[in-house]
């Protein structure tokens, strides 16, 4: 679980692996989106996210907070990934982000 307050504006960041076949596969040049949404809730409202690459690890992120991208509210919620590429478009619950 990640902790930030709500008056911060931060990248939220999650690791993305992927593979073809038995390679690793760069992601990077794939849409990413990120969705927070209640726990036990499906995702609704879709984010553009970004990519940041550290040697050959690759982390799909989104700025969230009062000058960020996503404005979340006090609460906890649980963090989603979509990943736009062909054919596959998989959406992934990735962690939980509590705003304090």
């Amino acid at each position: 679980m990640v902790t930030m307050s709500a008056l911060s504006t931060k990248y939220i960041r999650s690791r993305v692996t992927a593979t073809v076949g038995c390679t690793n596969y760069n992601p990077t040049g794939d849409v990413v989106e990120a969705a927070f949404a209640p726990p036990g809730v499906n995702p609704s409202i879709w984010y553009a996210g970004s990519w940041e690459t550290c040697g050959t690890t690759f982390y799909a992120r989104v700025l969230v907070g009062p000058a960020g991208t996503v404005p979340l509210v006090v609460g906890t919620y649980t963090m989603w990934l979509r990943i736009t590429d062909a054919p596959e478009i998989p959406v992934l619950q990735v962690g939980t982000l509590r705003i304090t």
